[in-house]
């Protein structure tokens, strides 16, 4: 069986740079929003962990009869 050459496209890296840039920057300003929600809503954000969470529990525990 004959072996093919498997080349990867090239890759714009100066595009590449520039959305990991935008994606770093989006991801800081998220973060700033939900700790400013977090010490403004202190109670809020408890009731919602708490209840992500147990949504989460049920979800991956399945059912146990």
């Amino acid at each position: 069986m004959e072996q093919k050459d498997f080349k990867l496209p090239e890759i714009d890296k100066e595009a590449l740079s520039d959305s990991l840039g935008d994606i770093e920057e989006r991801l800081k300003e998220i973060k700033e929003r939900t700790t400013d929600f977090v010490q403004k809503n202190p109670i809020t954000s408890i009731a919602i962990a708490v209840g992500v969470g147990y949504l989460l529990a049920k979800i991956l525990s399945g059912r146990r009869s």
